[in-house]
């Protein structure tokens, strides 16, 4: 499984878009700031927004690029969608949520799809 990651230092602060297989071990390193090439920015991200996986590294890096192509608010937008309170998830991730269907992409799509659908009067 591969997946595809945001990462911020705060709520609406710098965010970080990553790539990876083996995404408790990614993380582990981005808090141990052992991740090379990162600029100092970068490196205060820590907290994990959003990950959706994918069965191909190919599919996580054409994931990683289409957001990193789409402006700041495009992503922003799309988190606070997805994870209203800016909670870090990877305090909780455990192999279900790893493997969780519902985070294969388009994890966001589903989620977005809901929000823009219109609201059915009870009556």
């Amino acid at each position: 499984m591969f997946y595809t990651y945001i990462l911020a230092n705060r709520p609406k602060g710098t965010l970080y878009i990553g790539h990876t297989d083996e995404l408790r071990a990614r993380l582990d390193q981005h808090i141990a700031e052992q991740v090379k090439g990162l600029t100092p920015k970068h490196r205060a991200c820590k907290q994990l927004m959003w990950f959706e996986s994918h069965d191909s590294r190919e599919g996580a890096y054409q994931r990683l690029e289409q957001m990193k192509g789409e402006n700041r608010s495009w992503v922003i937008k799309r988190l606070r969608l997805l994870n209203p309170k800016w909670v870090d998830l990877a305090d909780d991730i455990s192999d279900a949520q790893l493997a969780d269907p519902a985070r294969a992409f388009p994890s966001d799509g589903a989620i977005i799809d809901k929000v823009k659908a219109p609201k059915i009067a009870d009556t």
